[in-house]
């Protein structure tokens, strides 16, 4: 396992358009694998994703309020945006 590798790869399907691995990117920058951890850049994918043809639609304001929160650097929005995601909540539960 080489996150290193993966953050690399991520990024490039990123910058391609990729969303899956947009979404990865901004995982792995979050929790600091295979790179320095960078909340804000981050947030910034998540706002991205946020703004693809397919948002989440009832719960996308507090995603929006959460994920800007992220930006502005509460780090602890971070464990509200977690518990979102693993609820389902505006996605699909892991």
């Amino acid at each position: 396992r080489d996150d290193t590798k993966a953050v690399h790869y991520y990024r490039l399907g990123a910058e391609g358009g990729n969303a899956t691995a947009a979404a990865n990117l901004a995982q792995m920058l979050a929790a600091g694998r295979g790179t320095t951890a960078d909340p804000k850049a981050a947030a910034a994918l998540y706002l991205e994703l946020a703004d693809l043809p397919h948002p989440p639609t009832e719960p996308a304001e507090a995603w929006r309020q959460i994920l800007a929160s992220l930006a502005e650097g509460n780090d602890s929005a971070l464990g509200a945006l977690a518990i979102m995601a693993r609820r389902g909540f505006g996605t699909t539960a892991d």
